[in-house]
């Protein structure tokens, strides 16, 4: 949702009218939506539109075909999975393993794929500029989601108070959704000094600004902390993100460790321990982040959808 919200900015921005169609289940984002000035349908639009962008994990053919009856033109953003889509665009905004099988189950719709469509905000293509080559590292961002599926703030929140000497040099910022479920539990902890909790920031770019190495889930935040030379050590919260994070850590964007469950706090610190250690990697893994995103991946999706019509 958040890289939708994304392009439809930016094609409000060139004089497009774009809605929402996201169904009122527990968790969404409509509210939100509607305070960016966005119209939100909770049922299937009656309106008709020119194109229809289509982003979610559990649509395919038979229910995207459906949707011509209120757009003329159909593009999907499909970047996991191999379902066949009834598409007039398929975009494929990611580094994957997978591309090519999925654009063979879709053979004779066009399809784009690379980091030159990656639908990052505009906001850190703004603040790309600002980076400044990093030496130290020492403020680590950590962000397991806006859902963390596992719980795993306060269980790393706590494993970081218990041991503080072993971490008394390094400053710690958690990036937490207002709507985390253990948010009460999180908020009644008396965490040490190298500790601060942000709460749905209003610019997560800024936060990024100030980080120098990052600790997490992958997602979408993968795109947004390398457009800002952000390398990291990565666990996959959900399987959407394995295939994606896998490729990252063996081409050399970040150190990829696999699946969140399979690990306690104690082996991802000590693997965090041992990285810090490694500096000129680090900077190298930045270096490579920094210079594979430019920032103008929606740009171009905007203008392919314009194209359409």
């Amino acid at each position: 949702m958040i890289r939708c919200a994304a392009l439809g900015k930016t094609l409000k921005e060139i004089g497009i009218n774009c809605s929402f169609f996201s169904l009122p289940l527990e968790g969404n984002l409509n509210n939100w939506l509607e305070n960016e000035e966005f119209k939100v349908y909770e049922e299937i639009p009656t309106d008709q539109y020119d194109v229809c962008v289509i982003d979610h994990y559990q649509i395919e053919f038979q229910e995207e075909e459906s949707y011509r009856r209120f757009a003329r033109k159909i593009v999907v953003i499909d970047d996991w999975g191999f379902r066949k889509h009834d598409a007039d665009l398929i975009i494929d905004p990611s580094l994957s393993d997978r591309t090519e099988e999925r654009k063979q189950v879709n053979p004779g719709v066009p399809f784009v794929t690379g980091s030159d469509w990656l639908l990052v905000r505009e906001e850190f293509k703004k603040k790309k500029a600002l980076v400044q080559p990093k030496d130290h590292f020492r403020n680590i961002l950590v962000f397991f989601g806006g859902t963390d599926p596992f719980n795993l703030v306060p269980t790393y929140l706590d494993f970081i108070k218990e041991n503080p000497h072993d971490f008394q040099n390094l400053m710690f910022n958690f990036l937490i959704s207002k709507g985390h479920r253990s948010a009460r539990e999180i908020t009644s902890k008396h965490l040490p000094k190298n500790v601060v909790l942000h709460w749905s920031p209003t610019s997560v770019a800024d936060l990024m600004l100030e980080t120098d190495f990052y600790l997490g889930s992958g997602g979408s935040v993968t795109w947004e902390r390398m457009c800002l030379g952000i390398t990291g050590l990565v666990i996959s919260v959900v399987d959407n993100q394995e295939d994606v994070s896998l490729r990252l850590g063996r081409e050399g964007f970040h150190f990829y460790l696999g699946k969140a469950k399979d690990f306690n706090p104690q082996f991802v610190f000590n693997s965090l321990t041992n990285i810090l250690s490694r500096q000129e990697e680090i900077k190298f893994r930045s270096a490579r982040c920094y210079a594979l995103i430019d920032g103008c991946g929606i740009d171009r999706v905007a203008g392919l959808i314009t194209g359409l019509y």
